[in-house]
């Protein structure tokens, strides 16, 4: 017999998807809060040294009050452990785009982020454009031009069904207003699968998703960066090439 999530069928009606059919089913996602019991969203628990800070914005594309949520994930990525602990979530719905812009700035400032990833489908330039233009913010941001990718397996949504797998994403639900955005965050990923063999999502919203993708593309972004600024050292020993002696110390 199936099971199904109930937070899931409670924000979607209709229960348009079956939990053992989600990319993130029920049992995954109370992992993640389950580890962030003790932890609440905001600036009472900040990056330690160890961590870096990277922020995800999925952006409405209008103001309109029955336009998607503008959705700003902050998290702490541990670079040792490759934790990602969210540290806020904003979920905003009928903000104007200098409110928007305001909104990035201040929580960059708040937080101490180190980069950001925002959804960059064309309209959505002026955002970076703006930001660009903020002295908070000013080369932190990078666009990612969302679409067919997100179904890819090393790029897409699934990447961050496997970041959930490995046990590295912590959700905050340690006070009510934490673990309301905690059963938001899980409800929209809970409408995430494979249907009649197409990927996407079924529920009403998944701007909360997009907002964690677009922190796992700015979390890969900084692992490239440390693979091309730290490069690894081979030997012709680790190549199984015999090494050639040229006197008696070399």
């Amino acid at each position: 017999m199936s099971v199904r999530c109930p937070y899931f069928s409670r924000e979607y009606q209709n229960d348009p998807r079956d939990d053992a059919a989600s990319l993130f089913p029920y049992v995954l996602t109370q992992r993640a809060i389950d580890a962030g019991a003790g932890l609440t969203l905001g600036t009472g628990h900040p990056a330690s040294a160890e961590e870096l800070v990277v922020l995800g914005v999925d952006v409405a594309r209008s103001a309109a009050a029955r336009a998607d949520f503008t959705v700003v994930m902050v998290v702490a990525y541990d670079l040792g452990t490759w934790t990602r602990r969210v540290l806020d979530v904003r979920r905003e719905k009928g903000l104007e785009f200098d409110a928007q812009v305001a909104l990035i700035c201040d929580l960059t400032v708040r937080h101490g982020v180190f980069t950001g990833m925002i959804e960059d489908n064309g309209v959505q330039q002026w955002l970076l454009d703006a930001l660009n233009g903020r002295a908070e913010t000013r080369g932190r941001m990078n666009g990612h031009r969302t679409g067919s990718n997100k179904a890819n397996l090393q790029e897409g949504i699934p990447r961050l069904a496997l970041a959930f797998q490995a046990g590295d994403w912590v959700i905050p639900s340690g006070d009510p207003v934490s673990l309301r955005m905690a059963r938001q965050f899980q409800a929209e990923l809970g409408a995430y699968g494979y249907q009649d063999g197409r990927f996407g999502g079924v529920g009403e919203h998944d701007d909360t998703v997009i907002a964690a993708w677009l922190v796992e593309r700015a979390i890969a972004w900084i692992e490239e960066a440390r693979r091309y600024l730290d490069p690894e050292i081979v030997t012709m020993e680790d190549l199984g090439i015999e090494r050639i002696k040229i006197g008696p110390d070399w």
